[in-house]
């Protein structure tokens, strides 16, 4: 199974540049002179790297971002861009299909939907949150 490719996406953006170095909160975005700049922590494993540009890529789209919103503004839109992040590399139409093919045989957990969908457990748990917020339970 396969979601959203953000490197595919990156690759379609003009004035992006994707650097790796330490980044102790694993990535971060910002503007300088009409330039997107995506810093990626050089540790991080394949697959975190891909959910990390995932979500600041969410990041730059919306155009929110420190230093000009507020830690208030930037705590609900941190949430906002985890959901959206999910949704995108976790598609919930393969997710369910997942969760109504597995559920009978075996919990489908985040350690599960991380595994299907090659992403980090903490968006695999995202995506199952949504699902069931999606589902109305």
């Amino acid at each position: 199974m396969a979601g959203w490719n953000p490197w595919a996406a990156a690759g379609r953006l003009p004035r992006l540049e994707i650097w790796f170095d330490d980044v102790p909160e694993g990535a971060t975005w910002h503007r300088a002179g009409g330039q997107d700049v995506i810093t990626i922590d050089q540790r991080a494993t394949r697959t975190q790297r891909s959910a990390l540009l995932a979500h600041e890529l969410v990041h730059l789209e919306r155009g929110i971002g420190h230093p000009v919103a507020t830690a208030r503004t930037m705590e609900r839109e941190e949430a906002i861009v985890r959901r959206e992040t999910a949704r995108r590399l976790v598609p919930p139409g393969e997710l369910a299909d997942l969760v109504a093919r597995r559920s009978e045989v075996e919990p489908v957990t985040a350690a599960l939907v991380a595994e299907e969908f090659d992403v980090p457990e903490p968006v695999a748990a995202e995506a199952l949150r949504s699902l069931v917020r999606d589902l109305g339970g």
